[in-house]
């Protein structure tokens, strides 16, 4: 009989019960004061999070930094109307002044919310919707070239030097393509125009390197548009007021404010002004483009493409910004765009920074966008960030600016790797020096597991801590398929979206079901493990936490996704514990003379360190997470599965912050993980019972329902219909639909439209494609009436809209053509036909195929004419059909 190698003596150590006395640990007390910390964490941090600078008062030219925050009395009378913008003394010439008062930087401290809200209101209220084709559109951009004529020329701001203030309008016309969600939009646009102001000292120095400022100053078609984009608006006349008031700082490098006229229209006017406008476009280095989808809560920065402009960032008062939300709306699974895209597109990868409003973002693109729901502080923090960088980038002798230079390649640029904390403090690390970090901590972890399988032979620590390893990626695997059964039900219930009232709903729906999913994991990985050796679980969970999220950051900054330090913090919230516990807390030595028992390998206060990161880092990029995606959820259209994709988010976010859930299960053993997972499968089915109810409001009047209504004349039948659609895939709503079908039918039965099955008709709102891929109208058929009898006769309603189709050549089975549509009194109007169209004269190719096109136009007041030339190929046809066709 041969020996047993020493291989299978410790093997059969290894499977051999140990000896020794469980030890009982006071679970109230322990989870009391864990709860206790990570509840006073979690206020803190979200105080922290949402707080807002206090708005300050108005201005005199004589005055220009606010002396205080603005009063109550001030926003009661501002909402009450009784202030006008139209004589706010802020923007009145500044008169000379026997004492200049001196300069008190820094430059944020000038900023006035109380002035923005004033030019707001002005905007969103006294002039009102500004759609491009509108007479509105054109008495906005007349207010304000009226404000900045009053800027226009020299200003003695300081001893030796002056500000120069220049005012360039622009006016043209141009053609560009647009792709949402892969679908190419074709666009040509008329008489679109720009107000280009540029702040130098007046100096070829100054002008020659030049930082802009973008904000449009239209709105959209449901939307008065006070915080998208008054509020941009607003901030780029405070920066023209402190740039050119008595005292201010030399400007150094030119400062280009940009009101461009027309982005709700797919972004032409920022593509005007990147493609036409030569006396100063050639001089910008960088730009700043300020834009809102919300009405509230800290402005996020979303983009940025240029490490200078990053380290800029980090010095504002109030930064709040991820390199994780640049990559998902990069990756463009976002339905939204700003003229970000103009100018990194045409301007060969122009640098730059995207910042937005992006709280309460369920108020987007609607008729409730108005100061009254904006909230105080919002417009101070972006205007206050926005003038430091302008400070930074444009004031500053050592600005970077004149440095920055395009990235024209097709791969995305090193960049570092950013996020902020609690609205505070900005980290951002070099690319390199993070690869650096990431390899020295994965060389940490792999030392720290030597040491400790060397030390703790007895427990099998490296096969125990390898299963803890696979537990976490089968949680995450649990965890989303027991949110998405969830998402499921509410299918099932008739009640999707039920989670959309608030941010936070969606976490109180899906976390229960999530983390009972994360306990069920640990159960089962519970009975995987010889008993004695079951509460070892309890440290090998930090440690195959530790394994498994450096392994993720490794693999994430290897396809350079700066959302990698999402792992690194991941991982150091287990492998920094776990490092205090051993070294600190336990000592290596005790442990390697098997001081522990399994079930006391973890003290209690590696808990208390661990639940620090959680409840504050992990907390706050939950609920920012949260604020931005729910909401984003009542628009994406009615075909795409929200409930299942918020369902699996929330799992992903919630399994990633688990943190000490997942060993605490094993520190309180077998029967605190079943009645914790009872717990919360009777929670769960109590949260998905509440959110059914019928009294639980999907939609209220925060949280508004979007509805698109298509009223359609067909000119050549006669025939007249209603199409209606919402933007989300909730449940119908029964009462709107009895509601619609009253008022619009009038009792009558709704009848087929003679063309309904032609097949060279396009679908119900193909004026607003591609959005009709993600649509299901309903259509309603008018019927007859006097008054629609009446218009039918009337020859000249329609008689100056003209569709012209002159043929100017033909040849080897093509046909070069010129389509001219004359549309007045139409602003937005859309060509839709089907041809194998071989070249036309927009900028870009034509697919190629015959297929349906989509050419749209967008025009001025007073520009009515689209046209448009193409080449199509004619298809062959047989010589008996040809000749009935020319007979």
């Amino acid at each position: 009989m041969t020996e047993p190698s020493e291989y299978d003596r410790q093997r059969e150590a290894r499977s051999e019960p140990l000896a020794y006395t469980r030890t009982h640990k006071p679970h109230v007390r322990e989870l009391v004061g864990l709860l206790l910390v990570g509840v006073t964490l979690a206020c803190i941090t979200a105080g922290l999070h949402y707080r807002l600078p206090a708005p300050m008062a108005v201005t005199r030219p004589a005055a220009p930094r606010p002396a205080a925050p603005a009063s109550a009395a001030w926003y009661e009378s501002f909402f009450g109307h009784k202030l006008d913008a139209q004589r706010a003394q802020a923007y009145e010439p500044a008169q000379p002044l026997d004492e200049v008062l001196p300069y008190e930087g820094p430059l944020s401290a000038y900023f006035s919310e109380a002035n923005a809200m004033l030019t707001i209101q002005h905007l969103a209220e006294d002039i009102g919707y500004r759609v491009v084709g509108t007479q509105a559109h054109i008495d906005a951009e007349q207010w304000l070239l009226d404000i900045l004529r009053r800027f226009e020329g020299v200003h003695a701001t300081g001893p030796d030097y002056q500000t120069h203030v220049e005012i360039f309008y622009q006016q043209g016309d141009g053609a560009h393509r647009f792709d949402i969600l892969g679908h190419p939009v074709w666009k040509r646009y008329y008489g679109m125009s720009n107000v280009i102001v540029r702040i130098s000292d007046g100096t070829n120095a100054s002008r020659t390197d030049s930082l802009l400022l973008n904000a449009h100053l239209d709105s959209t078609l449901p939307s008065p548009g006070a915080a998208d984009d008054g509020a941009g608006v607003a901030i780029m006349l405070e920066v023209l007021r402190v740039l050119t008031m008595p005292g201010a700082p030399r400007v150094r490098h030119g400062v280009l404010l940009l009101f461009n006229n027309g982005e709700e229209s797919l972004q032409d006017a920022s593509h005007l002004y990147m493609t036409q406008h030569a006396p100063t476009k050639d001089t910008v280095r960088a730009v700043v483009n300020l834009e809102a989808c919300g009405v509230s809560g800290p402005t996020l920065l979303f983009q940025a493409t240029d490490a200078r402009l990053i380290e800029a960032y980090a010095r504002v008062p109030h930064p709040f910004g991820t390199v994780l939300a640049s990559d998902v709306f990069s990756s463009g699974v976002i339905m939204s765009d700003t003229d970000f895209r103009q100018f990194v597109e045409y301007g060969h990868g122009l640098p730059g920074l995207d910042m937005a409003i992006v709280g309460s973002s369920y108020l987007y693109h609607t008729r409730r966008d108005i100061p009254a729901y904006m909230e105080r502080g919002v417009v101070q923090h972006f205007g206050e960030n926005v003038l430091s960088l302008v400070e930074s980038l444009a004031l500053d002798p050592a600005s970077p600016l004149p440095a920055i230079r395009p990235w024209p390649y097709s791969f995305k640029p090193i960049l570092p790797v950013y996020f902020s904390v609690f609205g505070q403090w900005f980290v951002h690390i070099p690319a390199k020096l993070f690869k650096n970090m990431i390899t020295a901590l994965a060389v940490a972890l792999n030392f720290f597991l030597s040491a400790i399988n060397s030390s703790e032979r007895r427990v099998a620590f490296m096969s125990t801590s390898m299963l803890s390893s696979i537990a976490l990626v089968l949680s995450y695997v649990a965890a989303m398929a027991a949110a998405n059964a969830v998402a499921a039900a509410l299918r099932v219930l008739g009640t999707p979206l039920a989670w959309f009232g608030h941010e936070a709903y969606a976490a109180l729906l899906f976390g229960p079901p999530v983390l009972a999913a994360l306990i069920g994991v640990q159960l089962a990985l519970h009975h995987c493990v010889e008993a004695t050796r079951r509460p070892y679980l309890e440290y090998t969970a930090f440690t195959g936490a530790a394994v498994i999220y450096t392994l993720g950051m490794l693999l994430m900054n290897y396809f350079r996704l700066g959302s990698a330090y999402m792992m690194m913090l991941a991982m150091l919230a287990f492998f920094v514990p776990v490092v205090v516990n051993d070294l600190g807390l336990k000592g290596l030595g005790r442990i390697a003379t098997d001081a522990f028992a399994p079930d006391q390998r973890v003290h209690y206060a590696t808990y208390l360190l661990g639940i620090v990161p959680m409840m504050t880092l992990g907390y706050e990029g939950l609920i920012a997470f949260l604020d931005l995606i729910v909401p984003l959820m009542g628009r994406m259209g009615t075909d795409v599965p929200v409930d299942h994709v918020i369902a699996s988010l929330v799992a992903v976010l919630v399994t990633l912050n688990s943190g000490v859930l997942i060993p605490l299960c094993h520190r309180y053993g077998l029967r605190s993980m079943r009645s914790s997972i009872g717990a919360l499968l009777a929670l769960s089915m109590a949260m998905l019972a509440f959110f059914a109810l019928p009294a639980v409001p999907t939609f209220d009047d925060r949280h508004p329902r979007r509805l698109l209504v298509h009223h359609v004349e067909n000119v050549t039948s006669g025939e007249w219909h209603v199409a209606y659609t919402t933007l989300d895939s909730a449940a119908r709503d029964v009462a709107l639909d009895a509601r619609l079908r009253d008022v619009l039918l009038q009792g009558e039965a709704n009848s087929t439209l003679s063309w309904d099955h032609a097949p060279q008709v396009g679908p119900d709102m193909d004026v607003l494609f591609p959005l009709t891929h993600f649509l299901k109208p309903t259509r309603l058929t008018l019927p007859p009436s006097t008054e629609r009898a009446a218009a039918a006769r009337d020859s000249a309603r329609w008689r100056d809209v003209r569709l012209s189709c002159e043929e100017l050549s033909a040849a080897n089975g093509t046909r070069e053509v010129r389509m001219r549509l004359a549309h007045p009194g139409l602003a937005w109007s859309t060509l839709s036909f089907d041809a194998n169209v071989l070249s036309w004269d927009f900028p870009a190719t034509p697919p190629t195929g015959l297929q349906r096109h989509h050419l749209k136009d967008v025009s001025r007041l007073g520009h009515d004419v689209f046209e448009v030339r193409l080449t199509m190929r004619v298809p062959s046809l047989p010589s008996a059909a040809l000749a009935d066709t020319l007979a």
